[in-house]
């Protein structure tokens, strides 16, 4: 999902509550496309909108260095805030999610 890249028209994008339209004008019967194998909560906006915030891609950036064991280089060794403990851990569960997915889906002959 990369919004750069998004050809979908302007009434589909209201339907998919995309973050770069207003919220006052996001359909009300809207839904947002995600995987259709999804058992998560459902965002309320597009996660194409979602994955490109600057928070998100710090925490991803983040989750990437803790790997490595040099989190406290990404940040300048400032003490990480709770908010940033929280969501890399946040990133990283959900990378867990995603890895367990392809797991399961390459178990079952790719279903």
């Amino acid at each position: 999902m990369d919004c750069s890249r998004c050809t979908a028209p302007e009434a589909i994008r209201r339907h998919w509550h995309c973050g770069w339209i207003k919220k006052s004008e996001h359909s009300e019967d809207g839904v947002i496309p995600v995987p259709p194998e999804f058992d998560g909560e459902r965002p309320d906006v597009c996660p194409g909108y979602l994955v490109q915030l600057p928070q998100v891609i710090e925490a991803a950036r983040a989750h990437g260095w803790r790997k490595d064991g040099a989190l406290r280089d990404f940040y300048d060794g400032e003490p990480l805030t709770p908010l940033a403990k929280l969501s890399i851990d946040i990133i990283g569960g959900a990378l867990r999610e995603v890895e367990q997915h392809r797991i399961r889906k390459s178990q079952n002959g790719g279903e």
